[in-house]
């Protein structure tokens, strides 16, 4: 089974993109002299994002972003990816950590702590 861990970023940001479209659309159907072309735009209006959702939307694609960004990176079939895990954990951590008691050192031991006990075990 393939995983694409990518595609409700890449849904949302087709989604956006269409966003002008999808309300010029909606305006265009309620000027037509067509019943059912009414009906349809009253539809749409009913199932289209609010403003609120919208703004839910655009802030999702910010939070993914860099996710997303992480995952192409670590997806590479052309050059090896094993050394930029831990550098690109890092900066997403240094990105989304809470600054308060913990640290950002916390969060990397937090992360990396299964892994390092596994080499441990395994390698020294």
């Amino acid at each position: 089974m393939l995983t694409r861990w990518n595609s409700s970023y890449l849904a949302w940001i087709q989604l956006k993109k269409l966003q002008k479209a999808i309300k010029y659309f909606g305006l265009m159907l309620l000027l037509e002299s067509e019943y059912c072309n009414r009906i349809n735009s009253e539809y749409l209006k009913l199932i289209n994002l609010t403003k609120n959702e919208w703004q839910l939307l655009d802030n999702l694609i910010l939070l993914l972003k860099p996710f997303y960004e992480a995952i192409n990176i670590f997806s590479g079939s052309s050059y090896p990816t094993h050394n930029l895990i831990y550098l690109t954990m890092r900066l997403l951590i240094k990105k989304f950590a809470p600054s308060n008691k913990q640290t950002e050192e916390d969060y990397v031991d937090l992360v990396f702590e299964p892994s390092s006990r596994h080499v441990k075990e395994n390698f020294y």
